[in-house]
């Protein structure tokens, strides 16, 4: 075969092993930077943390409608049966057993009104009366009872017109909210600071690969001292100069290396990996996307405020509700019934005492107050001295959550713009520090200036981007921070 035979047999051997090399490498090449969004949705999925405050708040804004039940109609019902003996005379019996039934509703108004209607019935059956109870001597004797039941009840003094009743309910409604709060501004915390998280790994990366082209450019001003120094053209100085520096360097590197590390050990973490390395790449910051940066937007309480008040709004139902507890009870009563009883041997029946029971056949009715008043004054005193306090305070921490509110949002404002400003002026002084490092290079390539200069503009450009990336992170911690209150993210 000749070398041109050969040949002609190898294209198509190198033209198929190169398209499938391009194959394999098509997936690695066109893979997509992991987005902010792509990343969050990781966190919101794997951090324990987040989504068990997610929970939390969600539990809690459910459980809200809870404290209302204590309003709400409430369906009653119960059965019993019971057993007796006893000696019969003169007018008792050898055994009796009845089975009663009850059902009915039960309802609370919010101005402390109780109210119960319900139904009764019951089954007698005994053996052994006298015949001055039983004449007709039937065993065993049964008969029917059935009854029609109302009963109110008026608080006249603790609890007057409800305020027990609504304080419970108001308490258990607050304290509920304050925790959903509390919970709902641990997560917004928590994906916030995911998001910095983000945006510190870029900027890792960024400053590591920054800090070694530095150190790269730091080498060639060492190398170059130390070869004018060998040829007697220049001062061993130089040399020590340009070794101090490129030593600096390498610790500048190594610190950018452990926070690059670090960077990435905690975006990890975030996400519920316990991997070192993130092999994603992540979207660059563009530089000017930060200039036309504005302050997020807020509400007017941040949610952890939120929790503070319903806190106090807490503590204050719970000092009524203790203050009620603690006073004494006046109670009006009023109870009305229609009943009816059917005897067997009289030829009654469960029906007819059943439809006897629900018309005025036999009413009766009762009214009553009942009294009940603590006997221990002055610990009732103190208490009602505690409860109150403990009011004031909760009110005095909810009033210098909203201070710290409004002064941490000032604060975090004020450094916002100052942070905006020193960032306008490092992009200013890069971008002269970039031009002027490239005219420099285009200036040896024409041979009119030295190769020592274009290396010290270059470090001058490193410097400068290393002060740009610092400043960035300045700003996006400042903007995390001010998310808190409310608002989008980048």
């Amino acid at each position: 075969m000749t070398p041109y035979e050969r040949k002609k047999d190898f294209l198509p051997f190198s033209f198929a092993l190169v398209l499938g090399m391009s194959f394999a490498l098509a997936p690695a090449a066109s893979a997509a930077p992991l987005s902010l969004d792509a990343y969050l949705g990781q966190v919101i999925e794997g951090n324990q943390g987040l989504r068990a405050a997610n929970l939390s708040s969600t539990a809690a804004d459910e459980k809200a409608g809870e404290a209302s039940l204590a309003f709400s109609p409430r369906l009653e019902g119960s059965a019993t049966y019971r057993y007796d003996e006893q000696t019969p005379f003169p007018l008792g019996y050898e055994s009796m057993q009845n089975w009663s039934y009850q059902f009915g509703l039960a309802y609370q108004t919010p101005i402390g009104l109780k109210s119960r209607a319900y139904y009764k019935l019951t089954t007698y059956e005994a053996r052994g009366f006298t015949a001055f109870i039983n004449p007709s001597g039937i065993e065993p004797f049964k008969y029917y009872e059935g009854s029609m039941n109302f009963e109110l009840a008026l608080s006249l003094w603790n609890n007057l017109f409800g305020r027990g009743a609504r304080a419970q309910r108001n308490a258990a409604e607050a304290g509920t909210l304050a925790t959903k709060y509390g919970e709902s501004y641990k997560a917004k915390s928590l994906l916030l600071a995911s998001e910095a998280g983000y945006w510190k790994l870029a900027l890792a990366r960024e400053s590591l690969k920054t800090a070694k082209d530095a150190v790269e450019t730091a080498l060639k001003m060492l190398n170059w001292a130390k070869r004018r120094s060998g040829l007697q053209l220049g001062d061993r100085s130089d040399v020590y100069q340009m070794e101090a520096a490129y030593q600096l360097r390498l610790l500048q590197l190594e610190q950018s290396t452990n926070e690059e590390r670090s960077a990435a050990l905690a975006f990890n973490s975030t996400r519920g990996s316990n991997a070192e390395e993130v092999k994603e790449e992540l979207v660059e910051l563009a530089p000017d996307t930060l200039v036309t940066l504005q302050l997020p937007e807020r509400a007017q309480f941040r949610d952890d405020v939120k929790s503070a008040e319903y806190a106090r709004d807490a503590a204050d139902a719970n000092a009524i509700l203790g203050l009620e507890r603690n006073s004494p009870t006046l109670e009006l009563t009023g109870t009305l019934s229609f009943w009816a009883r059917r005897r067997l041997d009289e030829g009654g029946s469960l029906s007819g005492s059943l439809a006897a029971s629900l018309t005025n056949e036999n009413p009766s009715g009762s009214v009553g107050l009942r009294f009940e008043a603590p006997f221990d004054v002055f610990t009732v005193l103190n208490t009602r001295s505690g409860l109150n306090k403990d009011r004031e305070a909760a009110d005095l921490s909810y009033q210098r959550k909203v201070m710290d509110q409004e002064k941490e949002w000032v604060d975090l404002a004020k450094k916002f713009d100052e942070a905006k400003r020193r960032y306008k002026l490092i992009l200013a002084i890069e971008h002269i520090q970039k031009e002027k490092s490239e005219y420099e290079r285009d200036r040896l390539n024409r041979g009119r200036t030295t190769s020592i200069q274009v290396l010290t503009f270059e470090q001058d450009f490193r410097t400068s981007q290393l002060n740009r990336i610092q400043s960035q992170a300045e700003i996006l911690n400042l903007v995390a921070q001010m998310k808190t209150f409310g608002g989008s993210r980048l």
